[in-house]
């Protein structure tokens, strides 16, 4: 008997931001990039441009998730 079902894997993948944002000069602007670890959080940014990078997906195990699930079963049914 065959079926089909419907699944929702977690995977890790790469993404190429290309951001503006204000800052005194270049070293500040390395360091604010620093503390927001690539993540702007404490003032305004506008995305220029963003691009998945699929060919970096990898997929994930309970371990590098913190012990949780990495897939979800949604339905399942006979084909």
């Amino acid at each position: 008997m065959k079926f089909t079902a419907n699944i929702d894997k977690k995977f890790t993948i790469w993404q190429n931001l290309t951001i503006e944002f204000e800052a005194k000069n270049q070293a500040e602007a390395n360091k604010l990039l620093k503390k927001w670890d690539g993540v702007p959080c404490d003032r305004e940014v506008e995305y220029l441009n963003t691009e998945t990078l699929f060919d970096t997906e990898e997929s994930m195990t309970p371990k590098d998730n913190g012990g949780q699930a990495v897939w979800e079963l949604h339905d399942i049914e006979p084909s």
